[in-house]
Formats: C-alpha cells, sequence, structure tokens
C-alpha cells in the first residue's frame, strides 16, 4: 500500500482550517497538551479521538500524516 503524498500533518490541517489548539481541543472534548503531543509525535491519538478530531476538521482519516514529524 503506498502512502497518501496529500496528507498532511495534524498541525498542518489545524492552520488550514484557522483553529487553535484550544478550539480544537475543546471541540473534541480533550486538553490542548494532548493536541500539542500528536503535533509533536510525542503520542499519536487514540481511535475514538481521532475520529473526533477528523469529524471536526472535515478531514478523512487518510488524508492526515501520523508520521513523527522531524
Amino acid at each position: 500500500m503506498s502512502k497518501n503524498t496529500t496528507a498532511k500533518s495534524p498541525k498542518e490541517w489545524r492552520l488550514a482550517r484557522g483553529y487553535t489548539q484550544s478550539e480544537v481541543a475543546l471541540a473534541i472534548e480533550c486538553s490542548p497538551q494532548v493536541l500539542s503531543n500528536w503535533e509533536t509525535g510525542l503520542n499519536r491519538p487514540s481511535g475514538h479521538l481521532l475520529q473526533r478530531w477528523c469529524g471536526f476538521l472535515r478531514v478523512a482519516i487518510d488524508e492526515v500524516d501520523l508520521a513523527v514529524p522531524d
């Protein structure tokens, strides 16, 4: 299976939609620190939070690059 070349990182998607970490965290019912950890690659999102995040930002799961950032 090939990697989706149009996939963006969680931070790229959040910024593209114009939201702060605090706004997204409130909407998906998690802490801003949890989002920061996803965006820095410290942790990966759980399935249910990833689904909420994708729904809120209107992003398909296969469009999200969860690789650890450089």
